[in-house]
């Protein structure tokens, strides 16, 4: 990992354009890994979940991903968020009520 991904991406204040750059390196280097394509549809979730700089479920990251690509479906959404996770570009936050 390099020098700029080496907090958790959720932790910098900001996301460069770089970062997002190297974001999809890595997603692009996990996805061949585990014999799946990169599409321009992971993409656009990764940038979109980089850019929003809050907590999101998977239903408020949809949303927001089918202002930029209404066809996005929300399997698709769920899908890569669990590559990110896989590669450690995101993680799990279980919320409970309460």
């Amino acid at each position: 990992m390099s020098n700029t991904l080496q907090k958790r991406i959720d932790d910098q204040p900001s996301i460069s354009r770089e970062m997002i750059r190297e974001a999809q390196g890595i997603l692009h280097q996990h996805l061949k890994r585990v014999g799946l394509k990169h599409t321009e549809q992971r993409d656009t979730i990764l940038r979109t979940f980089l850019e929003t700089r809050e907590h999101l479920s998977t239903d408020e990251l949809h949303r927001l991903v089918t202002r930029k690509d209404p066809k996005i479906g929300f399997t698709t959404v769920y899908r890569t968020l669990k590559l990110l996770a896989e590669c450690g570009l995101a993680s799990q936050v279980a919320f409970h009520d309460g």
